[in-house]
């Protein structure tokens, strides 16, 4: 284990840690209140295979035309949510998160 971190060098180690650091603190709970209309939807299309033109789950608007623009993500969250659980979709959250802090580590190293 040793042998692993002489070979890093501490601007690796001042990544890794700091990828840590983003993963934790972007772990913490889902900051989105429409996130169970995002559910709710990503089940509807998977159900009847369709993408919602109206609202179909909103008291004030229900039935009128709506366009669905984060469909793909809603049906990822809801395989996510339904097949793991609700800590699935912080751990996703947190993991896209963490994968962008580090591409952005990676093209400011590159263009350094």
């Amino acid at each position: 284990m040793r042998r692993i971190f002489k070979s890093l060098k501490r601007s690796h180690l001042l990544i890794l840690y700091l990828l840590g650091a983003i993963f934790i603190i972007a772990s913490k709970r889902i900051e989105d209140y429409d996130i169970w209309y995002h559910l709710r939807t990503g089940e509807y299309i998977i159900k009847y295979w369709s993408i919602p033109h109206k609202d179909l789950f909103s008291h004030t608007a229900q039935g009128h035309p709506w366009i669905t623009h984060e469909w793909l993500s809603q049906v990822i969250f809801h395989l996510f949510y339904h097949n793991l659980g609700l800590l699935s979709l912080i751990f996703l959250k947190a993991s896209i998160v963490t994968l962008i802090f580090y591409l952005l580590f990676k093209i400011v190293y590159k263009f350094n």
